[in-house]
């Protein structure tokens, strides 16, 4: 799990990163954003197989946590 919007490197590029090294291309990865332009998420996230992006404002701490549960069961 990792923010789009990191201070070092952006979550899209560590996303590239982790997809291009050979441990990496079937990690499942849940990314999340504050970003105000969910175009460019989604498209960051389709670029990307076994990779989820979820905005936060449209998710409750609550819900987010079932949802890793679930992700984690599976």
């Amino acid at each position: 799990m990792m923010d789009i919007m990191m201070p070092r490197m952006s979550g899209a590029d560590a996303l590239e990163q982790i997809r291009d090294s050979g441990w990496g291309k079937e990690l499942p990865i849940l990314m999340l954003s504050n970003m105000s332009e969910p175009e460019k998420v989604k498209a960051i996230c389709e670029t990307s197989q076994k990779t989820e992006c979820l905005l936060k404002t449209d998710w409750t701490l609550e819900q987010l946590t079932e949802h890793i549960k679930k992700l984690l069961a599976a």
